[in-house]
């Protein structure tokens, strides 16, 4: 006997990539960008070979990424936000320790590593400490120890930094900075905390949909350097009856975003006095809402 159910299955095929192509070259520091959803994880994951494309091809210092050869692990390093590579149980040093003979390190290798990542991170004094007993700021430190330990070609970083304090942050971008001009190390990042991108990376991959919206240089993003944001007070604005375009109230302020290459920059101002207004570059968030309000 037939029966008929009273829920119906309905299915959506989702692409979280769309035809993305790009080449990143030995020693570039590239950031890979987007809102939630954009595709920043997924690409990643395929370039790791954690995911397998559906369609085209991906090649890391010529292996490709998924069929997960020795030699091509061997050349790169992974440290993802919500995933860890250390042992809950047992003293951090044991996990860098099982590292070491994963990725056959020598002694006097592993003790020199060791030695530099603990002048940038303080990862000495934490060695004979249960991983469950580290804080999470320390616990990322010692991810990140694990992801370089064999000094990877190329390094992939999901997320390393989020919810760590400034202090922590700065020591671990100016690391991740003497690896890459020590050693051409190559890094991808993708973060949420864009200041982070702004001070680390050369180059900025922004993705939307799954597809590349933009790929170039960070300081040719949507003319960066053309555009800047006004900020005048509401009472002042009022006063003097200004009547800017797009100007939006922000707090007690009213701002508004104007391109000096194509504005009348000094008659702009003509009728003002300097403390009716500030004035700065806009940050690559500001041009990332101004784009994608855009498209």
């Amino acid at each position: 006997m037939h029966r008929e159910s009273l829920f119906r299955k309905n299915t959506e095929t989702v692409h979280a990539v769309k035809g993305i192509s790009f080449t990143i070259q030995d020693g570039e520091r590239v950031g890979l960008i987007g809102v939630n959803g954009a595709g920043k994880t997924s690409t990643i994951k395929m370039m790791t070979g954690i995911l397998t494309p559906t369609e085209g091809e991906i090649l890391i210092n010529g292996f490709v990424p998924v069929q997960r050869k020795r030699e091509f692990l061997s050349q790169i390093g992974v440290s993802m936000g919500q995933r860890s590579c250390l042992f809950y149980d047992i003293a951090l040093k044991e996990s860098f320790r099982y590292y070491k003979e994963v990725y056959q390190v020598s002694d006097s290798d592993y003790s020199q590593r060791i030695d530099v990542f603990d002048q940038m991170l303080n990862i000495q004094e934490l060695m004979d400490i249960p991983v469950r007993k580290l804080s999470f700021g320390q616990r990322k430190k010692a991810e990140l120890v694990c992801a370089l330990l064999h000094l990877p070609r190329v390094i992939f970083l999901d997320e390393p930094t989020i919810g760590l304090d400034v202090v922590v942050k700065e020591n671990i971008f100016q690391f991740l900075t003497m690896l890459n001009q020590k050693y051409q190390t190559t890094i991808l990042l993708t973060t949420h905390e864009l200041e982070s991108i702004e001070k680390f990376c050369q180059r900025i991959i922004l993705l939307k949909n799954g597809r590349v919206l933009y790929d170039g240089a960070l300081n040719r993003f949507a003319g960066m350097e053309d555009y800047r944001k006004i900020s005048i007070p509401k009472r002042s604005y009022k006063e003097r009856g200004f009547t800017f375009p797009n100007a939006v109230e922000v707090g007690d302020d009213v701002e508004f975003t104007i391109n000096i290459r194509e504005s009348d920059f000094s008659g702009l101002f003509r009728n003002m006095i300097f403390s009716d207004f500030t004035i700065r570059r806009l940050s690559l968030g500001d041009l990332i809402k101004q784009l994608e309000g855009e498209l």
